[in-house]
């Protein structure tokens, strides 16, 4: 990366990264610093792929956003505890890295492979400063909040030149690949659902519901179908909790869906189009070639996968589907690490589901940490861009894997307490009884 930025601009540029550290230090007089620098990562990460000015030093800004959540976090809140799950996220994905050792360009892999890693434990250690149901909803709002830094100027071009720029094709925003900008809309109507549907604050929701209209009307407008793949996961999972009182929610969305209708501009049914053609026929060359490189490269991969046609050293090349990237880039063996990542992250959030169940806990988070986790990685299915350097769905991803640890621990107090009430009212015994049905659920919040 660099710039040829004039001074004057630089100047402003470390003038605004000063003010913005003074800013972020009297926030977190209210509010969790770490929770605050992912906020802003979802801001700024769209903007940092744009073809702006200072659209280079906006990359670097990225990076040094996640490196300084990963430091307030473990040397300042002492926070760096991390589940199994997201545990094995992490060996996967160090795996995964660390493979670049034997590809053709090592320095390159390491170094363009590596960006990730940051943005990935920022979003493992995140999850454990949400103690309760409330910080995880002060978590959603903060995030979709400073989303509108990038969300209002995207959905004002759709609105204002969207015709212009989706008829007969899709619509992108400032330079943006479309699967991109879109991608990175889904991850923000994720959050905006989360308040939308469990939020108890009215004004919230209806924020929300506004929000969640822009954000999938640039995604439709895109003509991404692994973004709204992506979306419809996610509004799955966390309407299924749901399902006895749907009202509110049905009746709210499908004003929103009006507005989106009227809203949306005309040019934009060549975007539509896309989403009754399922044929894969743009995907079935780029898999077929990462089928070749797995088939000479079956047992350890070819450690990375590149394109150096806009990158001297090299960048991650998009196979478009992250279990092809793996596939190709570490082979059998690092596939085998990816399925017993997935497979421990699903076990665990279905005895956390019964555990949620049996304690009388508010189910709703179960399904909010299992959305964050499942949507990037059914969007991963058609697309590489999980595993790519500064993406919203990376932390979102990671989150979702590291909450099940806080998640369990709020179900436990939550037990806990409604133990000692029932202590109080019928006698100490109920309590020990108590305890010892919870037990076949993994109670103990430490055994997350």
């Amino acid at each position: 990366m660099h710039t040829d930025l004039p001074t004057s601009v630089l100047a402003l540029i470390i003038a605004g990264a000063i003010a913005a550290h003074v800013l972020l230090a009297i926030a977190t007089r209210w509010f969790n610093p770490v929770i605050l620098l992912v906020g802003v990562f979802f801001a700024l990460a769209p903007w940092a792929a744009a073809i702006i000015p200072g659209g280079e030093v906006l990359k670097f800004g990225r990076l040094y956003l996640t490196v300084l959540a990963v430091v307030v976090s473990v040397l300042m809140l002492r926070m760096y505890r991390i589940n199994l799950a997201g545990s094995m996220l992490l060996l996967f994905m160090t795996y995964y890295w660390l493979a670049g050792i034997w590809s053709e360009q090592p320095w390159g892999a390491i170094q363009f492979k590596g960006l990730s890693m940051p943005a990935l434990v920022m979003g493992l250690l995140a999850a454990g400063h949400l103690k309760t149901p409330r910080d995880i909803i002060i978590a959603l709002r903060i995030f979709i909040v400073l989303s509108l830094i990038f969300l209002v100027p995207t959905t004002f071009m759709l609105l204002t030149q969207g015709i212009g720029l989706a008829m007969g094709g899709r619509f992108t925003a400032f330079g943006l690949n479309a699967n991109r900008m879109a991608h990175e809309c889904a991850c923000m109507l994720i959050a905006a659902a989360g308040i939308a549907l469990y939020d108890k604050s009215f004004p919230w929701k209806v924020y929300a519901y506004g929000f969640g209209t822009m954000a999938a009307a640039c995604i439709l407008a895109s003509g991404s179908r692994a973004a709204v793949g992506m979306s419809v996961v996610a509004a799955i999972a966390l309407g299924l909790p749901m399902f006895t009182r749907p009202l509110l929610p049905l009746t709210l969305g499908g004003f929103a869906a009006l507005i989106l209708w009227v809203l949306m501009p005309s040019g934009t049914d060549a975007a539509y189009d896309r989403f009754s053609d399922f044929n894969f026929q743009n995907r079935g060359t780029v898999w077929e070639y990462a089928l070749e490189v797995f088939r000479d490269n079956t047992l350890w991969g070819a450690g990375w996968v590149f394109d150096d046609t806009a990158r001297a050293s090299g960048s991650t090349a998009n196979l478009h589907s992250i279990y092809m990237q793996v596939l190709a880039e570490i082979g059998v063996a690092g596939a085998l690490v990816m399925l017993l990542a997935l497979a421990v992250m699903a076990w665990q959030y279905f005895r956390l589901w019964q555990y949620a169940r049996a304690v009388g806990f508010d189910q709703r988070w179960v399904f909010l940490g299992a959305a964050f986790a499942v949507a990037p990685l059914a969007h991963g299915a058609a697309e590489s861009s999980t595993f790519m350097p500064g993406t919203i769905n990376l932390v979102l991803m990671a989150m979702g894997f590291a909450m099940i640890r806080p998640i369990r621990d709020m179900a436990t107090a939550h037990a806990m307490e409604a133990a000692s009430e029932w202590s109080d009212e019928y006698g100490e015994d109920a309590f020990g009884a108590e305890r010892s049905r919870w037990s076949d659920y993994g109670a103990e919040p430490r055994t997350a």
